[in-house]
């Protein structure tokens, strides 16, 4: 019984002792809290009289609903304090939170009023149906089906998910034009198997796949996320949104290189500018004689036309002669020549038959002298002026107009007129070799032209006469027999005359019929190369405009690498407050967005009723704790 009742006062005086012990807590954190309230309240009353200098900080806290639907926020309002004084911040708050003391803050329509120490202070608001600087859309398809999220929860098969964000007209553009947004969602992996999200960085997190996707200032975001799943459940996206700004080292960027190889393009195409001018110049000279050249080949096609018109005269003509002259001295070899007095005038006959032939040769000489003058000349003249282009010096003149549209356009004709070129030098060809055969018929130089022909028969003549001048004339058979001898030489000369000069009219008959369609080239090819020098002529055009135009190139580049860089910098961009543009002083403002998850419904358990305890079990249960 004795025990008992030490055990039981040994219970009361702890019982005591633990009492004492709260109360004495209680009181000591009563005070501690007292004495903080009132250094704030005194603190408050000291700076009542000034206006704090200050600068803010904004952090915006938003949730969404699973489909992307933006619902609350709040906004912690974060300032460095530099000189206590009264600050007033503006912001259309459903409701405010002291962070930092226990003084009041004062709420009016737009605007918070309070009194802030030198340091760190700190503020909640929050906002009801706020609008964020960008829309979001979330959707989900389940093999191929649309679903809700709260029908994908729990469930197997192939998962779709499409993220879409873009921009929110009733918010400041500032924030969408200026803002880095990344976009992250965790997936189970035991859950989630074959994961496709294309662009998005991939990071093992735990037990689970993190997804990251970001979107650049002033960019909508818009990704597919592609899985097999079972019993499906994920946390939602978390989406957080900073000022876009790289410290970017300038001087680590040497440009040098590649500005200098643009400017030896620049100077490439100087190079090229200069020497389309000197072609336009050259086919400008060129064309200068073109009207006399196609004259004198007008003059050349009469000619052949009245000569090939002559040719059956000249050869039957021929022919006859031929003919006499083996009769002649055929008749001369038995013939009876007593009684022929007159004879003696034979020599000064074929003398002047001589003479007449030496006329003929002149005549021919003349032809062959001016006819080769312009046949050399025509052929120079094709042969010089169509020279043709490889296929790489014609590539690199295409590559060099193709981006200038005066200069293709110029390229273009050039090429019709140098096919047309090409076209002329192969009928050129083809007619040539008849060119060739009548200059050597004609030619001095060739013992079998025509020219040599007749002088031949001429000197032969020239002998007969002679020798029958030197018979003396009494002598007539002497005479006769010497001038059948001769007859017989010349008849035999004569027929390979007459073949050379049937050779050589067949020969001016085929030219004569083809040069029409040569004469018809040259003119076409002289048209072309009218059209060459307009072409040429708006081709150098094009080459000094497309020259004139990339001659900064080197510099503009600079500049828009410049600009580039600066952009991406975000050096030029200047924090402006969300909740309110009436705010100053903002040094940063940042976005935490996040989205509800997809989780399968909890089954209520029953709860059990407890049990009831007395004090000396809830003290007993106090000390086995």
């Amino acid at each position: 019984m004795k025990n008992k009742k030490i055990a039981l006062s040994a219970v009361l005086v702890g019982s005591m002792l633990l009492s004492t012990s709260f109360s004495v807590y209680a009181e000591s954190q009563n005070n501690e809290i007292g004495q903080i309230a009132q250094e704030n309240t005194k603190k408050e009353e000291a700076t009542e009289t000034g206006i704090a200098s200050y600068t803010k900080n904004e952090n915006v806290y938003a949730s969404l609903a699973a489909d992307g639907t933006a619902s609350d926020a709040y906004v912690v309002n974060h300032f460095s304090v530099g000189n206590a004084g009264k600050i007033v911040d503006y912001g259309k708050y459903d409701s405010i939170k002291n962070l930092t003391t226990l003084g009041s803050l004062t709420k009016k329509d737009d605007s918070v009023d309070f009194q802030a120490e030198d340091g760190e202070f700190y503020y909640q608001g929050q906002i009801k149906n706020v609008e964020l600087p960008w829309k979001f859309a979330i959707s989900y398809r389940m093999d191929g089906k649309s679903v809700t999220a709260d029908e994908l929860a729990g469930k197997t098969g192939k998962l779709e998910i499409r993220f879409q964000s873009t921009k929110n007209d009733k918010a400041d553009e500032s924030f969408y034009d200026h803002y880095l947004m990344q976009v992250s969602l965790t997936l189970d992996s035991e859950k989630t198997k074959n994961i496709v999200a294309d662009g998005a960085t991939v990071a093992d997190a735990g037990a689970g796949r993190q997804l990251s996707f970001t979107a650049l200032p002033g960019s909508d975001a818009s990704f597919v996320i592609k899985a097999d799943v079972s019993d499906f459940i994920m946390s939602g996206f978390s989406i957080a949104a900073v000022p876009y700004s790289m410290d970017i080292d300038m001087d680590q960027f040497n440009t040098d290189d590649f500005t200098g190889q643009v400017s030896e393009l620049t100077d490439a195409v100087d190079k090229l500018n200069d020497g389309t001018k000197g072609l336009s110049d050259g086919m400008g000279k060129l064309c200068d004689g073109n009207e006399d050249l196609l004259s004198g080949s007008s003059r050349i096609q009469s000619g052949l036309n009245e000569l090939s018109g002559n040719a059956a005269t000249i050869i039957d003509a021929s022919s006859q002669i031929k003919g006499a002259l083996d009769k002649i001295s055929e008749q001369l070899k038995n013939a009876d020549f007593s009684g022929m007095s007159k004879l003696s005038k034979l020599p000064d006959g074929l003398s002047e038959l001589a003479v007449a032939l030496d006329n003929m040769q002149s005549g021919l000489v003349t032809l062959e002298t001016n006819y080769t003058k312009a046949f050399t000349a025509l052929d120079q003249l094709i042969q010089t002026e169509t020279g043709t282009l490889t296929e790489e010096e014609l590539g690199a003149l295409q590559g060099c107009v193709q981006e200038n549209t005066d200069a293709s356009a110029a390229y273009q004709k050039l090429m019709a007129s140098y096919q047309q070129l090409l076209t002329i030098k192969g009928a050129y060809q083809n007619v040539k070799p008849v060119f060739e055969a009548i200059q050597t018929t004609l030619s001095s130089e060739n013992e079998q032209s025509v020219v040599n022909g007749i002088s031949s028969i001429s000197s032969n003549l020239k002998g007969i006469a002679d020798s029958l001048s030197e018979v003396s004339g009494t002598d007539i058979a002497g005479q006769m027999n010497t001038l059948q001898k001769g007859l017989e030489s010349l008849a035999s000369q004569y027929g390979e005359f007459h073949n050379g000069l049937s050779s050589y009219t067949a020969g001016v008959g085929m030219l004569s019929a083809n040069y029409g369609t040569f004469h018809n080239g040259l003119a076409s090819y002289l048209n072309g190369t009218e059209k060459i020098k307009d072409g040429t002529l708006d081709l150098s055009d094009g080459m000094k405009q497309f020259s004139d135009g990339i001659s900064d190139m080197p510099t503009q580049i600079q500049d828009t690498i410049d600009e580039m860089i600066g952009s991406f910098s975000g050096d030029d961009y200047e924090a402006v407050s969300f909740t309110d543009g009436k705010n100053e002083n903002i040094t940063s403002v940042q976005f935490v967005i996040s989205t509800k998850g997809i989780e399968k419904a909890e089954t209520e358990k029953v709860a059990e009723p407890e049990e009831k305890q007395g004090f000396g079990d809830r003290l007993k249960a106090l000390f086995t704790k």
